[in-house]
């Protein structure tokens, strides 16, 4: 049979055991110091003017004002940076666009000036034509005493693009000095254009 004592302690049942801990526990806490440390917790609570705490760093709260305020100068000096970026950025682009209409003014202003000398060439050219037509239609006579007084540069140009007949007769009757500059002139363009 078993004893009484074995009857009344027989095997620890398991809440007993974790009480047994719990208790342990806390009695280990309070005596370590735990105890202290929320006691003075209460107390700066209850103070209307709290400090920070001592940290495991070692820093006090005035140090941790300090690094706090610097932090914020920071901040606010990092802030107008911020600003004046976007400011110059938006400046930046401001400039961009304004370089970008007057770029396209000068675009279409260039391709008016195109036009105008376009049509300028294409007059001059009618122009030349229409007095290549009436060298043409001239007595040879005539239109040698016009050439006569023409630079063989103009003169040659004006012969090269008349018809060859016509334009020999007009040389024909041209002065043997004035004929000869005006073919070394007629002479040299070709050479010039000729193939190597």
């Amino acid at each position: 049979m078993k004893s009484i004592s074995g009857r009344l302690f027989g095997p620890p049942s398991t809440t007993a055991i974790i009480a047994t801990f719990l208790i342990g526990s806390a009695a280990v806490r309070l005596a370590g110091g735990t105890a202290h440390a929320i006691a003075l917790e209460v107390d700066n609570l209850s103070s209307p003017y709290a400090s920070y705490p001592e940290t495991d760093l070692g820093q006090s709260s005035a140090e941790i004002d300090r690094i706090l305020n610097q932090l914020q100068v920071r901040s606010e000096s990092l802030d107008r940076k911020e600003t004046e970026l976007v400011q110059r950025q938006e400046a930046l682009e401001d400039l961009k666009a304004q370089a970008d209409q007057r770029l396209q003014e000068l675009k279409n202003a260039r391709a008016a000036l195109e036009d105008m000398v376009s049509v300028a060439r294409t007059a001059a050219e009618k122009d030349v034509s229409q007095l290549v037509s009436v060298y043409e239609s001239m007595k040879p006579k005539e239109a040698a005493r016009v050439f006569q007084q023409m630079p063989p540069e103009f003169a040659a140009g004006f012969l090269s693009r008349m018809q060859p007949e016509a334009a020999a007769s007009i040389v024909a009757n041209l002065e043997p000095t004035t004929a000869y500059s005006i073919s070394v002139v007629l002479a040299g363009r070709n050479v010039d254009a000729a193939p190597n």
